[in-house]
Parts: C-alpha cells; sequence; structure tokens
C-alpha cells in the first residue's frame, strides 16, 4: 500500500513541478539603462492592455544615472512610466518585450519623452521599440538637406524617411529608430546633390555629423 501511495504521489507532484520550470522559462529579462544625467525615482511596468500602472518597481531603491535595473515580465507589450528626481514624468506605450532585451536612454530621449525639446530644427521619426537604437543625423553644413534614405545593404531605398520635414543647415538634426544593423545612407540636398554612405555600422546610439567639407567630398 505504501509504495502505491508512494508512486501514486510521484505521479501527481512531477508534472506540477514540471509546469513550474515551464512557467519560469517563459519569463524574459527586461533591463532599463539610465545613460541620463537625472535620477529615478519611481518606475511603474505594466501591460499595454491594463489601466492600472501597480506599484513601484523600485520601491525604496533609486535608479540613479549611470544605472540599470531589471525584472522579469512575461512576453508582451508593455507601458512604461518613469518620474526623475524633478517629478518629471515620461510615459512609453506599447514597448514590444518578447525577449530579453536592454532598453536605454539618456538625456536627449528623457527631455524629449517629458516635453522639454521642442526645438525647430530637430525631428524624429517614429518611436522607439524595444531593443532600437536611435540613429541621428546632424547637418552642420551650409546646405539644406530634403531627403533621406536608409536601408540595409543590397536592399532597395524605401521610402524618405523625411516626408515633408528637412535637415535644416547649420545645425539642424533628424532622428530615426532602428535595429542594431548595418546600413546604408543616402542623403540629397537642396540643389538635388546626392551624398552616399555605405556599410554603416549602428550597433548603439549613434549621431552622423557632417560640416561643408564632408559634404562637398561626398557629393564629388
Amino acid at each position: 500500500m505504501k509504495t502505491l501511495l508512494t508512486r501514486w504521489i510521484k505521479f501527481f507532484f512531477v508534472p506540477l513541478s514540471f509546469l513550474f520550470v515551464a512557467a519560469e522559462n517563459d519569463l524574459v529579462t527586461f533591463t532599463i539603462h539610465n545613460d541620463s544625467d537625472y535620477s529615478i525615482f519611481y518606475l511603474y511596468l505594466s501591460n499595454s492592455d491594463s489601466q492600472d500602472w501597480g506599484e513601484d518597481r523600485l520601491g525604496d531603491d533609486v535608479l540613479e544615472s549611470g544605472g540599470s535595473y531589471s525584472t522579469l515580465v512575461y512576453p508582451s507589450n508593455y507601458d512604461i512610466k518613469m518620474i526623475d528626481e524633478d517629478d518629471d514624468v515620461c510615459v512609453t506605450n506599447n514597448v514590444n518585450i518578447r525577449n530579453d532585451i536592454d532598453w536605454r536612454f539618456g538625456n536627449e530621449e528623457l527631455l524629449d519623452c517629458q516635453g522639454y525639446n521642442s526645438s525647430s530644427n530637430a525631428s524624429t521619426s517614429g518611436t522607439r521599440e524595444a531593443g532600437a537604437v536611435k540613429f541621428t543625423i546632424r547637418n552642420n553644413s551650409d546646405w539644406t538637406i530634403y531627403h533621406v534614405y536608409m536601408s540595409a545593404p543590397e536592399e532597395d531605398w524605401g521610402s524618405d524617411q523625411l516626408g515633408s520635414d528637412v535637415i535644416t543647415s547649420n545645425g539642424g538634426t533628424f532622428s530615426l529608430y532602428l535595429q542594431p544593423g548595418t546600413y546604408d545612407l543616402k542623403l540629397e540636398d537642396e540643389d538635388g546633390d546626392v551624398c552616399t554612405s555605405f556599410g554603416i555600422n549602428i550597433n548603439s546610439d549613434l549621431t552622423w555629423s557632417y560640416g561643408n567639407a564632408e559634404w562637398l567630398d561626398c557629393i564629388e
């Protein structure tokens, strides 16, 4: 009788253990890196389908400048709310977290999110999805850029990234979010002159700057 009972217990509990292990294996690691100069005092992470932010993830901790915070979540889309040392709030919606990812933000991203950056000569295309990096073109030349094309090597250029925007001369910028990789870049200025750069490795946030000399060298 004892042997039969032992076998029955093993039969019942082993599958339960397996289910717990399987559930844990479904979780992914989401890591936030604070590359800004501001400390984050409150951090909320909730499923995008939820109307409730839930509890502050940091508790008594602080996400200091240069620090990071990691948590385990089930694969899904999440909304993120951060409140910094000045009580400024940044909310990012629909962050796609399906795998282990590192999500970074610096001064520019944080201030953009909080609504402080509103310069007329700076524009950004799209929103930052999980795992994406920010590629910024800074035009220090005397020519305005009217068209920007980016593509993976050997692929079609696709549509103009600027749309109706332009990158103004003497300090204008344009940013877009990309998945890390290698890209080709084509720029066209107000005179129809074209500058093409191939094989740009963009594996982290990158600013691509050029002045008159670089522009003239590229279009010749």
